[in-house]
């Protein structure tokens, strides 16, 4: 099965918008196509650290990391610009490395505008 990145994203906006910020495995009611296609995503999400599962997938919690990731992935305008600047580098890449990316190029735009910090991780 491919990656979809768009879904990795739409899934993690959809579980940071849920009350209770637990989502179910699709897997619980169903295993049409679809339902194994958004399960086999959400564990590549738990594999990258953006969410956690339960001992049998059932649910699917979401991480400290993935609240960050899905700040990050909802802005449509950065979104094109970390998946444009990924795929500079490689064809194809996962979640933990568009995270990573992103974050690069809000550092640099903290350190263009003044604030941030340093290549050594200082203020400045």
């Amino acid at each position: 099965m491919t990656r979809d990145d768009d879904l990795i994203r739409a899934l993690m906006i959809k579980i940071e918008a849920e009350p209770s910020q637990i989502h179910p495995s699709p897997m619980r009611h169903s295993a049409s196509e679809d339902a194994i296609r958004e399960h086999h995503h959400l564990l590549l999400l738990a594999d990258a650290g953006f969410l956690v599962a339960d001992e049998g997938a059932a649910w699917f919690r979401m991480t400290s990391s993935g609240h960050a990731f899905a700040g990050m992935i909802k802005d449509d305008t950065l979104w094109h610009r970390v998946r444009s600047k990924a795929a500079e580098a490689v064809p194809r890449c996962g979640p933990g490395l568009l995270f990573e990316i992103g974050t690069a190029m809000m550092r640099d735009e903290l350190r263009d505008m003044g604030g941030g910090t340093n290549e050594r991780g200082r203020e400045g």
